[in-house]
C-alpha cells in the first residue's frame, strides 16, 4: 500500500514478465480478503469490481509486458472499512503470479 488513511488507501501495483515471450493483452485479477474494499479510481488499466473480486485489464496505450523482465505499472484509490490486508493471491490471465 502506497499510503492509508482514515477510510481509505492507495495502492500501486506492478507487474514483470519473466517470460521468454510478451504478454499482449492482460487481465490481472484477485479478490480483497474482506467485504469491504472498493475501489473508486484507477489509472493504468481499467477495471471492474463485482464484491470483493476485483479484474484490472490493460490500458489500450499499454496492452504488452515485455520479455525477459518487462514491467506495467498501475495505480488505484479505494475505500475500506479499516480492515484492509493484501490479496492471497493474485492472477495474470489466470495463471497465479508471484505476490512479491
Amino acid at each position: 500500500m502506497a499510503g492509508s488513511w482514515s477510510g481509505g488507501f492507495q495502492g500501486g501495483v506492478t507487474i514483470t514478465n519473466n517470460a521468454s515471450t510478451a504478454v499482449t493483452g492482460w487481465t490481472l485479477t484477485w479478490t480483497w480478503p474482506s467485504s469491504g474494499e472498493v475501489i473508486t479510481q484507477m489509472w493504468g488499466a481499467s477495471y471492474t469490481q463485482t464484491g470483493s473480486a476485483v479484474s484490472a485489464a490493460n490500458a489500450s496505450y499499454d496492452p504488452t509486458i515485455g520479455s525477459g523482465g518487462g514491467t506495467v505499472t498501475f495505480g488505484l484509490l479505494a475505500s475500506d472499512s479499516g480492515q484492509t490486508t493484501a490479496p492471497a493471491a493474485f492472477y495474470l490471465n489466470g495463471n497465479v503470479c508471484a505476490n512479491d
